[in-house]
């Protein structure tokens, strides 16, 4: 088993531990919790999506920067290459967080005491922004020396086992509402202290600023792919999030926080994918800059398959219990069961096109994905101001199903004319027979009484029709190598 398999698998079960206690919160405590003012967890899902919009902008490209140039550059000019990306992050996080602070009352807006509510806490996303560009410039330091596993664990389940026990003490009368949120905020700032701790452990480099990596050419290269970098990120995460701002402005905080709901699915449902996205993303940019596109192949089309069957089958699994959810949500959070099926087929479709979006930025081409992610904006953007008047949340969901589908199938063609690459072949089809086959037979699986027990026997008896399929036709090598290796065989 490849280290993109291994890494992987790790991932993958830290990332799920993530998701499970994040359901547990999400479905059980959040709607009981948030009941009486939904508002209140609308605005840390709306102060958060302003921390995510300007990430990438404040991140200027280094993301990407990092894992390109790790693989070109001397040990030597390493040591100064760590210094200069801190450096880069600190006049990022100075430069948005100056845009936050200008741009504050058009965020805001003026329409009444939810408004208040946003303008009494905004001043903390500049403390959020500068914990998570930190973070984020530590996370794919990590990535590069191919150590991703605590990193993920720190990303995407250190923060939701806090929370969970978070709101635990909430719900018992601990804490008011402004306690719980100062306390979720450090959460933040103990996972970028956790991160630096790791990263300190792995390496023995020491920093050192010097200019032997700030030649003249050199310097006009980084700072061309780091503001094309820049540009298609930026984007991307405002096309994630965009929705949410849109929404807070066209209808309330209260369907921010239903809304934001339904995320939480589309984060699991999108968590095989990340997972090999992780570990891929640094060997795809050194094949992909040694110009071996055998290699590139090799972790494209296994990776994009593997990337689809799980994340399909995290979505079916969410769509056949989607009415006992509802029901277990309860009236005001259960307002979103369309919103899921299509952000659910959006994720899909993103997850089917795999690494495309990888091997884009990393190839001579990476000015094309700026192009494509502008456009994926600007369609989003129209979507949404034609689809949320008309159908509220529903609408906000077919906004980004439709833009997504388009950028996808728009990169897909480009990587195709360029390397004759694509990730369709005999067996994803297969897989796409067996998602649709599995999606309209969702009403014949076996109920139970309770909408948990109904789950729980939903959801076992697809998982097993689901993975014997998949076994038995050997859709997938990696797959069936290690159910194998688990039965001995």
């Amino acid at each position: 088993m490849g280290i993109v398999a291994r890494q992987s698998i790790r991932n993958t079960i830290f990332s799920y531990a993530g998701i499970i206690i994040g359901a547990v919160y999400s479905i059980f405590l959040i709607p009981t919790l948030f009941d009486a003012r939904p508002e209140e967890w609308g605005l840390i899902q709306l102060l958060l999506s302003y921390v995510q919009i300007v990430l990438p902008f404040a991140l200027l490209g280094l993301p990407n920067i990092i894992l390109r140039y790790w693989h070109l550059i001397t040990d030597e000019e390493k040591k100064s290459f760590i210094s200069f990306i801190y450096i880069v992050g600190t006049v990022g996080l100075i430069i948005l967080s100056t845009i936050l602070i200008l741009l504050k009352d058009y965020l805001i807006g003026n329409n009444g005491s939810e408004n208040l509510l946003v303008q009494d806490y905004f001043p903390y996303t500049i403390l959020l922004l500068a914990f998570q560009i930190f973070f984020f410039i530590t996370l794919n330091y990590c990535r590069t020396l191919l150590k991703t596993t605590v990193p993920t664990a720190l990303k995407d389940s250190f923060v939701k086992f806090a929370t969970f026990f978070l709101l635990l003490a909430y719900g018992a009368g601990w804490l008011s509402f402004r306690s719980f949120f100062n306390i979720y905020v450090l959460i933040y700032l103990a996972q970028l202290i956790l991160i630096i701790s790791y990263a300190r452990r792995i390496t023995r480099m020491k920093p050192t600023f010097s200019w032997q990596f700030f030649s003249n050419t050199r310097i006009r290269e980084v700072s061309l792919y780091g503001g094309f970098s820049l540009l298609a990120g930026g984007t991307v995460m405002l096309v994630q999030r965009i929705d949410i701002i849109m929404i807070s402005r066209l209808m309330s905080l209260k369907e921010v926080a239903y809304y934001s709901t339904a995320f939480f699915f589309m984060t699991a449902i999108m968590v095989p994918a990340r997972s090999v996205a992780t570990i891929a993303a640094p060997l795809l940019s050194k094949h992909i800059q040694d110009d071996n596109l055998g290699e590139v192949k090799n972790i494209y089309l296994p990776s994009t398959l593997n990337m689809f069957i799980f994340s399909g089958f995290v979505f079916l699994g969410v769509w056949i219990c989607v009415d006992e959810l509802m029901i277990v949500l309860g009236e005001k959070f259960g307002q979103i069961k369309w919103v899921i099926f299509f952000l659910g087929i959006g994720k899909i479709t993103e997850a089917f096109h795999g690494l495309n979006q990888n091997i884009l930025i990393y190839s001579r081409y990476f000015r094309w994905d700026s192009v494509l992610q502008i456009f994926l904006l600007t369609i989003t953007i129209i979507t949404n101001l034609i689809f949320i008047p008309r159908f509220g949340m529903n609408g906000a969901a077919i906004a980004s199903l439709i833009a997504i589908s388009s950028n996808q199938l728009l990169k897909a063609l480009l990587i195709y004319f360029k390397y004759r690459l694509h990730p369709y072949n005999k067996r994803s089809l297969l897989v796409i027979a067996l998602f649709i086959i599995v999606l309209v037979s969702a009403d014949y699986l076996p109920q139970a009484g309770s909408p948990l027990m109904s789950i729980a026997v939903k959801a076992v008896s697809f998982s097993l029709l689901y993975f014997i399929i998949i076994y038995i036709f050997n859709l997938s090598t990696e797959l069936n190598t290690l159910i194998n290796k688990i039965l001995h065989r």
